[in-house]
């Protein structure tokens, strides 16, 4: 009998490919992604028609375009007009979770279906202390938005049994505005921080008043000429 994969899916949000260092980025340093790149598959070529939030979501879990799972813009819930992959690995014997953020609708039918756990964020969700959802209901759950999810993740594999094959979809909220650091990171991540990097994010900041050509002159300027490479895009939220 052929054994069946276990699918982790890891969803990040609004994360460029440009701040991937797998990508070329000369911004940051991201060891652990690289590592996946390496031991994986890195998409150098991928097209995307709708990139927003919910649209991209809709498309992942259904595997069609948005005028065919209804899901069009940031405001459309779900309503499962189509099935989705995790319906199909439920009915083969998976079992199933989904942790994180959902921004597919947060009541009645557009809630998450054939999912064994899920635990999700209302909306874009709070990076500190935030509320979730679940089947019971919401509550607040205290730490930080993306320990939160890989904790619980972990934690629902670690419950699961040796033969029971799985699926579980860990939807972080980071790096999506606002960009709030959790307190152990924030400043290492300030002392590590590129030397123009600072002035940089504050002259791009600016040029969104003046428009895209700008903000590419201010990049251009200050030395980030990285490959404008075509990758992987994290989910594009409003």
């Amino acid at each position: 009998m052929t054994t069946r994969p276990n699918i982790i899916f890891i969803m990040a949000d609004d994360h460029a490919a440009q701040a991937i260092s797998a990508y070329g980025s000369r911004v940051n340093r991201t060891p652990q992604l690289d590592r996946i790149a390496d031991e994986g598959v890195r998409l150098d070529a991928v097209f995307c028609t709708n990139s927003i939030c919910s649209p991209s979501r809709a498309s992942i879990l259904t595997g069609t375009y948005s005028h065919i799972n209804g899901v069009s813009s940031i405001w459309t819930e779900l309503d499962y007009r189509v099935p989705t992959f995790i319906d199909v690995l439920q009915a083969g014997g998976y079992r199933t979770a989904m942790f994180g953020k959902w921004h597919l609708g947060e009541h009645g039918d557009s809630l998450p279906r054939g999912f064994d756990a899920w635990k999700i964020f209302p909306g874009q969700g709070d990076y500190v202390d935030p509320e979730m959802i679940d089947q019971h209901g919401a509550s607040h759950v205290s730490g930080y938005a993306t320990d939160i999810v890989t904790d619980l993740s972990i934690d629902w594999i670690d419950g699961l049994g040796e033969d029971e094959p799985f699926c579980v979809m860990v939807h972080h909220k980071a790096p999506h505005r606002p960009w709030i650091p959790d307190e152990k990171h924030k400043h290492p991540l300030c002392r590590r921080q590129h030397p123009r990097a600072r002035d940089v994010l504050r002259r791009l900041r600016d040029a969104q008043h003046g428009g895209a050509r700008g903000a590419h002159d201010d990049r251009r300027r200050h030395g980030f000429r990285g490959p404008q490479v075509r990758g992987p895009r994290a989910s594009q939220g409003p």
